[in-house]
């Protein structure tokens, strides 16, 4: 399946598996267990797409990665069969980077512990030469930091792993030589000490892992495997004694895998074969030899097959240069590349009315920058290390990130440098004022393509925002996001260079962080100590036993009651356009004060409208018939819940005035009880809370997902665990000083609603909710998605801030740790606060509307993995030499319900939805829109309406960061020249000069691999 990115590779996957579950489960199939294996490059895209993939919604993935830790998953391999199945089914994910490559590392201190185990099991390791082993197997881990991790693998797995893996790890280690080499370093260890063997022991861990990585691999029986992104190990796919690193012990375990008797596979990538290569590639690659190797690996049981494709296919590259269509040779090629490979293109971008190209060309060159350049040129002559005119252009105050390189390892000490001639250089290098920063002041930077960078995000206002503008609105905005417009999207900026990513994005959030804090009278100043003092607004707090802050409280809870008199959606329908807010919170007040009738509240006895609104009838969910102990139990189940899924990050302070956070939460809610079981009535400011608060926004959008005879009280537990995000959100330093600056007036829950009011929360929700269905399967939600679509939104909103460090490379100051929020970097690196896996928490804060605002990659994140959701603008920081990869990256932004087609659809068909009776918004958008797409001609562009691609004024953004005059503006120009032709060399070499024989504009067609 080479379908061209974004198109839904993964979704036929999807029904292919459940096709073969289907056949498989039948008693006469021949399989006692159905295992579905999932190989792809990194654990992220695995986290993605299984759950898509996994088609009976199981919870019991294997997602270790690591074969050598399939011993200790054996247990699920054998579990009793999940409901709707007669057989067990398995979904197993390998990332090969992580599963096959063993030979000569020591791998993970988990991994070892798991070999420590089993050698204690097979009687290799007894008690007397316990520690012996502890110290022989720890590798780079401290002695009492692995002993625990054996401990803990001993009582993890009392009675050890099962006996067929036992005894095939056995067989196979034995055979190696491995087991007896590890035999004999114990003996030697017991008798001169285990120091004097350990360093030798590396060879005998990486043996023994990959004998582990065997006897697990034994251990499936795979039925279905599916490869991701294979391009990335594609020489797996090459034939023993013809691979490039047919040595490799890596590649012969992953081959045998892959011809597991009985197996069938699917490959998936929308480049199974690097599609274009020049002579000059840095890595060797060859186009037509990986094709042509492809093809030869998929048609392996065809006599005769290669040699007669490989004729027609030189044959073709005579008709290219000669210019002349030769339809039946075209055909014949086509026919036979079909057997093997089915490949569909949407109408390529520019040609389907779908990009916008933007010249951000970087003119603002200042005197500073060029007096950096000179400075950073001096450090590149006292080191030796080149041509100093890349890294100027392309790394923002690349003296603070220089980490990573040559250069900065020898001012690290880790590569030796002449001194003498390198200090003297370091004092003039362009680093940030470090007194300015510790009271937000302007940085200014010494680079114009970073300037223009953040003239189009922070310079645009884009601080302002805490979410982005929905698609389709239901209130008129105002505030923040009447001013910075609705237009806005998600900004993606790709870079060839490691360093940029980091720079861009640290030297972002601070802007961000500088616009909303600077001039703060309590917090204007920029230390870890200063933040340490700051006390969340929104924090529950008790004095003298009386609960403080029950506005807080009626802000994340929902009233099931008026939430529903308070719907901005069902006013936009009733009007058939934006309605005005005001209007929606008079209808309110209408509505929700008829459900209290005529009773009112002497002046002397008012609590606040958080006591009227409490009070109002059906703020429970009817399914407990205002049961007030049922209700409380509930609400403490919710509460210890959403404790061990973790607390949110910024709360506002751990210092609590009054006793422990959930302490104070519950006394809130009894309080709140007290108040629900009160009098109604009606004070001002209800209307607010009804229409306006998170809580009642999360209730509203998750019940348009639910079908009518969901359970209530389900639906209510769900908007109050989702809610937690945003009161996370709303605690925030930075957002409570923003929300000060924005609204001067008023108290701070009343802020909160104004925001919400203004920047149309509740169809924010609707929109992001309907993303996040999408990605769950067609049928009707039950409570547990319902559930994992409320932890996602959760922890979305819950994004801890990386640290990242800013260097100073004469140590004229103490290196600053600036944290990054409003914008992120997607990498497999450490932050300098140790968290090296936050690849999957920020693809799912960015493709949330909410912060961060942009999102900096390399290469890592340009290939299948999902940033569209909120994002159509692709800055190309560089571009890069083959046109694939600038595909790939535009690719990302370009996919099933991008925001662009949201926006055009919405633009296009929103009144026609705003219609009294409304429920599921965008459920009936795409509806209208499918069936407005079906009454038209049909073309290649309507085949991929309305949900790939659509017409309107909203586009691709293709932003070009060149500066004028540099080598890189013709660079880019033959780069793209190469992308509107490079289809017509499929299965040829030397591309390149081919292309450059082809004149524009022939009348030659590209293969048509379409089923």
């Amino acid at each position: 399946m080479a379908d061209e990115t974004g198109l839904g590779k993964s979704m036929v996957a999807r029904g292919v598996i459940a096709k073969a579950i289907e056949r498989l489960d039948q008693g006469d199939s021949g399989v006692d267990r159905i295992d579905v294996v999932y190989v792809c490059s990194n654990a992220d895209l695995a986290k993605q797409n299984l759950s898509r993939l996994n088609v009976t919604g199981q919870k019991d993935i294997i997602e270790s990665g690591r074969l050598t830790l399939l011993p200790t998953e054996l247990a699920k391999l054998n579990a009793p069969a999940a409901p709707g199945t007669r057989k067990r089914v398995n979904f197993i994910s390998l990332t090969p980077g992580t599963s096959f490559n063993v030979g000569g590392a020591t791998g993970q201190a988990r991994e070892r512990a798991v070999l420590f185990r089993i050698l204690a099991q097979l009687g290799v390791i007894n008690e007397e030469q316990h520690s012996d082993a502890v110290e022989l197997l720890r590798a780079g881990s401290s002695t009492g930091r692995f002993a625990r991790r054996v401990q803990y693998m001993h009582e993890q797995f009392p009675g050890g792993f099962s006996v067929p893996v036992r005894n095939r790890f056995r067989t196979i280690a034995h055979q190696s030589g491995n087991l007896p080499a590890f035999r004999k370093a114990l003996r030697e260890a017991s008798r001169d000490g285990a120091n004097a063997v350990r360093p030798r022991m590396s060879a005998i861990i990486g043996g023994l892992r990959g004998d582990l990585a065997q006897a697990g691999l034994d251990c499936l029986e795979p039925d279905l495997i599916i490869l991701d992104e294979f391009q990335r190990f594609r020489d797996l796919l090459y034939s023993p004694g013809t691979a490039p690193s047919d040595e490799d012990p890596a590649a012969e375990l992953a081959r045998q895998f892959l011809n597991y008797k009985g197996a069938k596979l699917i490959l998936l990538s929308a480049t199974p074969y690097k599609a274009h290569t020049a002579a000059n590639d840095a890595d060797g690659d060859d186009h037509a030899a990986d094709f042509r190797q492809l093809l030869r690996f998929l048609s392996s049981e065809r006599s005769g097959y290669m040699e007669s494709l490989e004729a027609d296919l030189d044959d073709r590259r005579t008709q290219l240069l000669k210019q002349v269509p030769d339809e039946a040779l075209t055909e014949r090629i086509e026919d036979q590349l079909r057997l093997f490979m089915a490949r569909t293109e949407r109408p390529q971008l520019g040609k389907d009315d779908m990009l916008s190209v933007i010249e951000m060309a970087p003119t603002d060159v200042r005197a500073t920058d060029l007096a950096s350049y000179k400075s950073l040129s001096a450090l590149f002559r006292a080191t030796r290390t080149g041509n100093p005119m890349e890294y100027w252009k392309s790394v923002p105050m690349f003296a603070h990130f220089l980490t990573d390189y040559k250069v900065g390892r020898m001012l690290d000490g880790r590569i030796q440098c002449d001194r003498e001639a390198v200090d003297p250089v370091l004092p003039v290098l362009t680093t940030i004022d470090a007194d300015a920063y510790r009271r937000y002041g302007a940085v200014e930077t010494d680079n114009a393509k970073f300037r223009a960078v953040r003239d189009h995000t922070v310079g645009q206002g884009w601080w302002k925002l805490l979410w982005m503008p929905p698609s389709l609105p239901y209130v008129e905005p105002s505030g923040a996001f009447a001013e910075v417009g609705m237009a806005v999207t998600k900004q993606l900026v790709f870079s060839a260079w490691n360093a940029a990513p980091t720079a861009i994005t640290t030297l972002l959030s601070y802007e961000a962080e500088r616009q909303i804090l600077e001039g703060s009278p309590l917090h204007g100043e920029n230390t870890a100590d200063a933040r340490k003092r700051f006390r969340g607004r929104l924090r529950f707090r008790v004095r003298e036993g009386e609960p403080q802050a029950m506005s807080t409280l009626a802000l994340f809870i929902p009233h099931a009651a008026l939430a529903l008199v308070g719907d901005p959606l069902q006013a936009a329908a009733m009007n058939g356009s934006l309605a005005a807010a005001n209007a929606v919170r008079e209808a309110a007040a209408v509505a929700g004060s008829a459900l209290v009738g005529s009773a009112s509240v002497e002046p002397s006895n008012r609590l606040g409208a958080w006591a009227s609104y409490f009070s109002v009838p059906g703020a429970l969910p009817a399914e407990w018939a205002n049961d007030l102990k049922l209700a409380a139990n509930e609400l403490r189940a919710v509460d210890e819940f959403s404790q061990q899924q973790g607390k949110a990050s910024d709360d506002g302070g751990t210092d609590h005035e009054g006793g422990s956070e959930a302490g104070l939460y519950l006394a809130h809610l009894d309080r709140m009880l007290e108040a629900i079981s009160a009098d109604p009535t009606w004070e001002e400011g209800v209307q607010d809370l009804a229409v306006n608060s998170p809580a009642n926004c999360m209730y509203r959008a998750l019940r348009r997902i639910v079908p009518d005879d969901f359970d209530g009280a389900e639906l209510w537990k769900a908007a109050v665990f989702a809610a937690t995000g945003l009161r996370t959100l709303f605690n925030r330093l930075d957002v409570t000083e923003l929300l000060d600056k924005l609204y001067p007036e008023g108290d701070y829950w009343q802020k909160v609603l104004r925001y919400c009011e203004g920047g149309n929360l509740q169809a924010v929700l609707d929109e992001y909710v309907f993303q996040l269905r999408s990605q769950q399967g067609p049928e009707t939600i039950d409570k547990e998605q319902l559930w994992a679509l409320a932890g996602d939104i959760r922890r979305a909103l819950s994004l801890k801030p990386a640290q990242m460090l800013a260097k100073y490379p004469d140590e004229s100051h103490e290196d600053l740790r600036m944290g990054v929020r409003f914008a992120v970097r997607y990498s497999n690196s450490k932050t300098e606060d140790g968290d090296s896996n936050r690849m999957p928490e920020v693809r799912r804060a960015f493709n949330s509307p909410f912060w961060p605002f942009v999102l900096a990659s390399t290469s890592v994140g340009q290939e299948g993995i999902d940033f569209h959701w909120w994002a159509h603008s692709v800055i190309h920081w560089n571009v890069p030499r083959n046109p694939v990869d600038f595909e790939q990256r535009e690719g990302r932004v370009h996919r099933y319900l991008g925001h662009a087609v949201r926006k055009n659809v919405a633009a296009a068909h929103g009144a026609a939805v705003l219609k009294p009776g409304m429920s599921d918004p965008w459920r009936t958008l795409f509806e209208v829109a499918s069936a407005d797409i079906a009454a038209q001609p049909e073309s290649s562009s309507t085949e991929f309406a309305p949900h790939w691609i659509h017409p309107g004024a909203h586009k691709i953004e293709r932003r070009l960061l060149d500066h004028p005059l540099s080598r890189d503006v013709p660079r880019t120009k033959h780069m793209l020249n190469g992308l509107a032709k490079y289809r017509l060399t499929l299965g040829q070499a030397r591309q390149d000069d081919l292309l450059g024989l082809i004149k524009d504009g022939a009348e030659l067609k590209p293969l048509n691999l379409r089923p």
